[in-house]
């Protein structure tokens, strides 16, 4: 059976930003179409991620949109359990509501999530399958 990978915005955005990781993803996105590895994400993602570009850049945001849009990527939205799952989740864990819906909806659909976020460092070890990728270096204040 092929690989299922759920790529949290975090992945999306590192592979785009070319940042540590998202040289993984990229590999992971171009062997799509080649062995059958089903690529997901969620609606909320991408939400995060044209909010991501616009705030990088306002003037080129948009054509590196057309290139996240263009990926073999399947856009999952949320459906009622999900949204149920996802919110218990955010009350028990105080996570944000997107990071809350994408690791519910990873977890829900057997996926590995991808990741470079912290926030899923506080879930149960066996709640989803993840792959961490380098997380961003922390600035001090």
């Amino acid at each position: 059976m092929a690989e299922r990978r759920w790529l949290d915005t975090s992945a999306i955005l590192s592979w785009i930003f070319d940042e540590p990781g998202g040289e993984q993803v990229e590999a992971a996105l171009m062997e799509a179409d080649a062995n059958g590895t089903t690529l997901l994400a969620s609606e909320w993602s991408r939400v995060e991620v044209v909010y991501g570009l616009v705030r990088h850049d306002r003037e080129t945001w948009d054509f590196c949109w057309r290139i996240v849009r263009d990926a073999p990527l399947e856009w999952i939205a949320l459906s009622e359990a999900e949204s149920v799952a996802a919110g218990q989740l955010r009350a028990e864990y105080k996570m944000s509501t997107a990071d809350s819906a994408i690791v519910t909806q990873a977890a829900a659909h057997d996926c590995e999530l991808w990741h470079k976020d912290p926030e899923f460092d506080a879930l149960p070890k066996n709640f989803v399958k993840v792959k961490r990728l380098p997380y961003k270096k922390r600035r001090k204040k």
